[in-house]
């Protein structure tokens, strides 16, 4: 009776087992139907978030690389323990050269008395903040120069902010308004108007074009240049350096000084900054008393936001770029996580019949990484198409 009991049972699994097989097959294909149809739209959001993910992460790569660039990127000065002094306003009265240089000698007299600095200079600009563009043209040539920048200087600006001396002489206070018109330029004057270098002695005619001049008052004021120093970045740190003429304040052409309807700038130079907010305010005072006490503030905080652009691009970026990586992530293990819920039966009956666990991980996996890996090549070639949009706004990045 026992053999005939065994024999009976083994005829009958023999007999139910392609039944059961199809059955099980079945079985697991609906389930993994099911499962799919669930996460198609999950897997979209997936594709979406990492192809964004990269997008942003690219360019907040970028932006960040073109603001270190810049931090590194020399100036042309030393803004190091550099002072800068701005009036607000400019009353009706200081409409002339004349009087504009009377008011900066005071002042820059009254700030080297009190002892707070170790140089001061004054300015029609400071560096880094757009001058004045004239028309000139080299004496003796009829051809026209194009526009140069102009800046109004006074004796000392240059070893005030640390510009360095190429060839000829500074200012000095010799340079005086009845004495004979003087100039120095910068090296990209240099190389644009005299390839040669042989600047020193020459003349330029400002405000002539091919043979008229800008203002009647300019003729026959024609400065000759006495020194070159080193190119200063005066427009923005991105931008090469203009071809600059500098002239002396107290020579500088009252048509000229009216286009810039603002008072003089000063810089100073300290071994601390304790001190030297009080000797401005005090210089001001006694030069005139009328006037609205000035505006104090380090030249470093010109630098500083010379870069804000650039630096709020990278923040900005890299923190849209973070939190869609974080998005990103948390939608795989949500993904995942849904998707091991849905399928435990399936995958309770994979592993009865004997399937690998390696086998089992790597379908799990592979269901989370094949959107992201896509969205990841998607966003790839997002980055490159659009390139070329944000090739304005980076700078030094191949």
């Amino acid at each position: 009776s026992a053999v005939s009991l065994l024999t009976m049972a083994m005829v009958g699994v023999v007999a139910a087992w392609p039944a059961a097989k199809g059955a099980l097959a079945q079985a697991l294909s609906v389930a993994s139907r099911s499962t799919m149809a669930r996460g198609r739209v999950q897997q979209a959001l997936l594709v979406g978030q990492a192809a964004l993910s990269v997008l942003l992460l690219v360019g907040a790569g970028l932006l960040v690389t073109t603001w270190s660039n810049l931090v590194r990127v020399d100036p042309g000065f030393r803004p190091e323990q550099l002072t800068a002094v701005r009036l607000p306003i400019r009353p009706p009265d200081y409409d002339s050269s004349e009087r504009l240089w009377e008011f900066e000698r005071r002042v820059i007299e009254e700030v080297r008395r009190s002892g707070a600095v170790v140089a001061a200079a004054g300015a029609s600009s400071l560096p880094l903040e757009r001058g004045l563009n004239v028309p000139m043209s080299v004496a003796g040539q009829d051809e026209f120069g194009g526009s140069v920048e102009w800046r109004a200087v006074t004796p000392g600006y240059f070893g005030t902010l640390g510009i360095d001396l190429i060839r000829g002489r500074e200012f000095t206070e010799s340079d005086a308004a009845d004495a004979a018109n003087v100039a120095v330029v910068n090296e990209a004057f240099v190389r644009r108007y005299f390839p040669d270098g042989n600047a020193i002695g020459r003349r330029i005619d400002i405000g002539r074009r091919q043979g008229s001049y800008l203002y009647p008052s300019l003729i026959g004021r024609s400065p000759t240049i006495v020194g070159v120093v080193s190119d200063v970045r005066d427009i923005s740190l991105r931008s090469e350096a203009r071809r600059t003429l500098y002239v002396p304040q107290a020579q500088a052409p009252d048509a000229i000084s009216r286009l810039r309807p603002t008072m003089p700038v000063f810089l100073a130079r300290s071994t601390s900054s304790g001190g030297v907010q009080q000797a401005f305010h005090e210089a001001v005072r006694t030069a005139d008393a009328s006037l609205p006490g000035p505006d104090v503030f380090p030249l470093s905080r010109t630098v500083e936001d010379s870069l804000s652009r650039e630096r709020f691009g990278a923040v900005l970026l890299s923190v849209f770029g973070s939190v869609a990586l974080f998005l990103t992530a948390f939608g795989i293990y949500s993904a995942l996580s849904y998707s091991v819920r849905q399928r435990r039966r399936e995958i309770g009956i994979r592993v009865a019949v004997g399937a690998p666990r390696n086998a089992v991980l790597v379908l799990v996996l592979k269901q989370g990484l094949l959107p992201v890996t896509a969205g990841m090549s998607m966003g790839i070639v997002g980055a490159l198409a659009l390139g070329r949009l944000v090739e304005a706004y980076v700078w030094g990045v191949p």
